[in-house]
C-alpha cells in the first residue's frame, strides 16, 4: 500500500476497484478498496471521509463475497464506531449483520465447543437485523 497518493490517483484506484468488484474479481477489488482506505483514513475533509467510508464498505462486501466473514465483521464493527450518515450506517449495519451471521455459522461448523461465542455474536448482530436479513 502506498500512502499519500494524489486525489486523482486515489480516484483512479477506487474506480478500478469498482470495476473489478463488478467483474467479480473480489480479491483484486479488495486490495484496491483497502488501499483507498489507507489513503483516506485521516478523513481531513468531508469528501475524504465519504471516500473512506465508501471504500471500506465495499471492502466489507468483498470480504463477504470471499468468505472472509470475520474480517468483514471486524471492518464493519470499526466503521460503526465512526461518523456515518444514516444511509452509510444502514449499509454498514447490513454488512455487519451478514458477515457476523456467516462468521457464526462457519464457527459452528468447525468446532463444537464454540456455541457460547456464537451466541454472544448473535446477541450483538440480531438487534441490528431487519426482517429481510
Amino acid at each position: 500500500c502506498t500512502n499519500n497518493l494524489t486525489e486523482a490517483e486515489v480516484a483512479a484506484i477506487m474506480n478500478k476497484a469498482h470495476q473489478q468488484f463488478q467483474a467479480k474479481h473480489y480479491e483484486e477489488a479488495l486490495d484496491g478498496f483497502l488501499e483507498v482506505g489507507e489513503n483516506t483514513k485521516q478523513k481531513r475533509t468531508e469528501q475524504e471521509r465519504q471516500l473512506y467510508v465508501s471504500s471500506q464498505t465495499m471492502a466489507a462486501s468483498c470480504y463477504e463475497s470471499l468468505g472472509k466473514y470475520e474480517e468483514g465483521y471486524r471492518l464493519c464493527e470499526s466503521l460503526l464506531k465512526g461518523k456515518l450518515t444514516n444511509e452509510e450506517k444502514a449499509d454498514v449495519q447490513h454488512l455487519f449483520v451478514m458477515n457476523g451471521y456467516f462468521w457464526a455459522g462457519s464457527m459452528m461448523s468447525r468446532e463444537e465447543h464454540i456455541f457460547a461465542e456464537v451466541r454472544d455474536l448473535y446477541n450483538i448482530i440480531l438487534p441490528l437485523a431487519d426482517d429481510e436479513m
